[in-house]
């Protein structure tokens, strides 16, 4: 055959090929786009759910890494959960409260699994997860299937804490984001019955930022905010945060708390060595302070008499912040709480063989600030102490370590040159009163 039949022939045979291999490798490509396309729009893209929302079909249908799964199964998809009340629990492994209330989410998806779906979802690695899941001596015996290491999931249903639940009604619409205390038994019957009007939603609250400051305003120009509110706000936890400008302190919010810690936030600002033995509570009714003083059950008296306060000032008032504080707590609260001087028995702090010191010393001004604080956490404590020394000596915690009785904190302090005695001194009281203008 000749050279120039062979190049025909050849052609005649590879050219289809040629077409054919360039057709498929097109395929291919638009196959992997389309395959990509969903997850890319997914993690980057995607609109975070709102309450009223319906859940788009990709998540239905996206594939999540799981672990202890009944059939030992590696993954799963919501899907497979579709008509049932869903119920997504955002945790984290370092979450105690969200650990804490596992088993009774895990009772009741016993008792409910024909119609309840309950999925744990973390957003750390499988590793970590696995590990905590099955040496936790709560969760070890749990046969709920956690979601692992998920960004999707924590992108459609943002929030700012856990626990963190998302409520998902057998139609896969959005009904609720709640806490975790939300989760029980009669609650979960109507939402299974479709009402959900008894579920408290969440607040997701910035707490970087001001309460209820508008984002269009300039918080630089902000000379004064007081704020405060009672009962529980879901949303927000247990929490302390302070407003600084250049690092300076000129505010602070405290949320969920109990009004006797917010008064005892301000005396430990407002009196040196504060401590709970300079608490006089002159109150006919004290249940509205803290709960060990009342008859209620926690959960409804922490729903009802929690607090939230926050007070900002301006930099240059910053001084006046807990004196603010107290006022604002003193101005909207049935009680009254004031500073006042009084004469109280006491332990004193004193060089050994020293001579009384005078008044000024007397009220925490001496050289060992440390011994006071550690000595006003001695449980059989029932005096406050009064640092009167006038140079400092070593500290170290370890000293009180073996410390049970008066008599043996006397000998170890006298060890170091110091002397501890019985006495009177005028101190500063945080006193608690009813406000009867209320």
């Amino acid at each position: 055959m000749s050279k120039r039949k062979r190049r025909q022939y050849y052609i005649r045979i590879f050219s289809p090929l040629a077409v054919l291999t360039s057709m498929c490798l097109y395929a291919v490509k638009q196959v992997s786009a389309q395959t990509a396309e969903p997850a890319a729009t997914a993690v980057a893209e995607i609109k975070p759910l709102q309450i009223g929302d319906t859940i788009p079909e990709y998540l239905w249908h996206l594939s999540l890494q799981v672990v202890n799964h009944p059939e030992g199964r590696d993954t799963v998809t919501l899907d497979e959960y579709r008509g049932k009340l869903i119920i997504l629990d955002f945790w984290a492994t370092w979450c105690g409260s969200c650990v804490e209330t596992m088993p009774q989410a895990n009772e009741l998806l016993n008792k409910n699994r024909d119609k309840l779906c309950i999925l744990p979802i973390s957003t750390e690695t499988i590793d970590k997860v696995s590990a905590f899941w099955y040496a936790n001596q709560i969760t070890k015996s749990l046969t709920l299937s956690p979601i692992i290491g998920n960004q999707v999931l924590q992108e459609a249903f943002p929030h700012r804490s856990v626990p963190h639940l998302v409520w998902i009604s057998p139609t896969g619409v959005v009904n609720a984001y709640t806490s975790s205390r939300q989760l029980n038994g009669g609650k979960l019957l109507s939402a299974l019955n479709g009402d959900f009007t008894g579920v408290r939603q969440k607040i997701n609250v910035d707490v970087t930022k001001p309460l209820f400051i508008s984002g269009s305003l300039p918080s630089s120009n902000l000379r004064q905010l007081s704020l405060l509110f009672r009962g529980r706000l879901e949303g927000l936890a247990s929490g302390n945060v302070f407003r600084r400008v250049d690092g300076t302190i000129h505010g602070r919010m405290l949320s969920n708390k109990t009004l006797l810690t917010l008064f005892e936030v301000c005396a430990r600002e407002l009196i040196i060595d504060y401590d709970r033995k300079r608490l006089r509570c002159e109150t006919k009714e004290a249940g509205g302070l803290s709960p060990e003083f009342s008859n209620l059950h926690l959960e409804q008296w922490r729903d009802s008499l929690f607090y939230t306060i926050e007070v900002v000032l301006a930099v240059e008032q910053r001084h006046r912040l807990y004196s603010e504080m107290l006022e604002t707590l003193n101005r909207n609260t049935p009680y009254i709480a004031s500073i006042e001087p009084m004469m109280t028995d006491c332990y004193v702090l004193r060089e050994a063989n020293a001579e009384k010191r005078a008044t000024a010393v007397a009220k925490g001004k001496g050289a060992n600030p440390m011994f006071i604080q550690a000595m006003n956490k001695l449980s059989w404590n029932e005096c406050p102490f009064v640092d009167e020394t006038t140079k400092e000596k070593r500290f170290n915690e370890d000293m009180f370590a073996n410390i049970d009785d008066r008599e043996s904190l006397r000998e170890m302090l006298l060890s170091h040159g110091l002397s501890l005695v019985s006495d009177q001194r005028e101190l500063d009281i945080l006193v608690i009163r009813d406000d009867t203008a209320n």
